[in-house]
């Protein structure tokens, strides 16, 4: 419920602390056999053979959006986010959604019976996922060293360093 007040009211620190642990979430679950890459802000798009295939990503409340948002919910909010400094497609948090993403926090990994909730999840991951893989630079991540492939000016720049 405070939460809800909270993005009706505008009141910033439970917003940003929904937020982080949002992202934690998000991070944790997309990292799932890779956990320590969370701690490096990679997020993986694809994983073959202990060699994945990653990105970094930003994420931030969309402070702009939450404050101009008017239509206020009693079992919901809406998540804005920015992506790299883009806007993701809002989505509707709910009680489940709040919990699930708390409980992944904590490690919990969701299965079969947490199936609506964990569809919504997913689907946001997936929005995320479109806009963070269109960048000029992916890396591919190897027991302890990360190969980073960046695009300037259409000429392929390769860095390698240990974790």
């Amino acid at each position: 419920m405070e939460l809800l007040y909270a993005h009706e009211q505008y009141k910033d620190k439970p917003i940003l602390a929904f937020y982080d642990n949002l992202e934690k979430a998000i991070l944790a679950y997309s990292n799932k056999h890779l956990p320590t890459l969370s701690d490096e802000g990679f997020i993986t798009l694809s994983e073959i053979n202990n060699h994945a295939l990653c990105t970094s990503v930003e994420f931030d409340p969309d402070l702009e959006a939450i404050k101009g948002h008017t239509k206020h919910r009693i079992h919901s909010f809406p998540c804005y986010l920015l992506v790299n400094d883009q806007p993701l497609e809002s989505i509707e948090v709910s009680l489940s959604m709040y919990k699930l993403i708390h409980a992944i926090n904590d490690g919990y990994r969701p299965n079969k019976h947490d199936r609506n909730t964990i569809v919504i999840f997913e689907e946001l991951l997936e929005r995320l996922i479109d806009i963070a893989k269109d960048t000029n630079k992916l890396s591919i991540v190897h027991d302890e060293q990360i190969y980073e492939f960046k695009d300037t000016a259409g000429k392929i720049k390769v860095k390698s360093y240990a974790r």
